[in-house]
């Protein structure tokens, strides 16, 4: 998954990187900026990793600006990506790849 920018790249999404949800809500921020409400958003403190229960919360904010996004996901929920469920992480990521490629040709026209 990479996109515009270049600052933000994911090479494997099911090697635990996509767990509490931070590199899903800047994907989400740069295919709609402004989206994602980074107050509300859990961040890991210096050298830590996030709390599970925090993740749950990070990842359900994922599945609730998706779904504000127009994506359609039914089934979703944020304890899905925290356990890596393989199909909704995908269903989740092809979507945001599908309003991303709508989006830019929408803006070519």
């Amino acid at each position: 998954l990479g996109l515009g920018g270049g600052d933000l790249y994911i090479e494997n999404l099911f090697d635990g990187c996509l767990k509490d949800g931070m590199y899903l809500l800047e994907a989400e921020d740069k295919v709609e900026p402004g989206s994602v409400d980074w107050k509300g958003v859990q961040k890991p403190k210096k050298g830590k990793k996030l709390h599970k229960l925090m993740a749950v919360q990070n990842c359900n904010q994922v599945v609730d600006v998706g779904k504000a996004l127009g994506c359609s996901l039914v089934g979703i929920g944020g304890s899905d990506i925290t356990d890596n469920s393989r199909k909704l992480i995908l269903a989740l990521v092809w979507q945001l790849m599908r309003k991303q490629v709508l989006k830019l040709l929408k803006d070519d026209t």
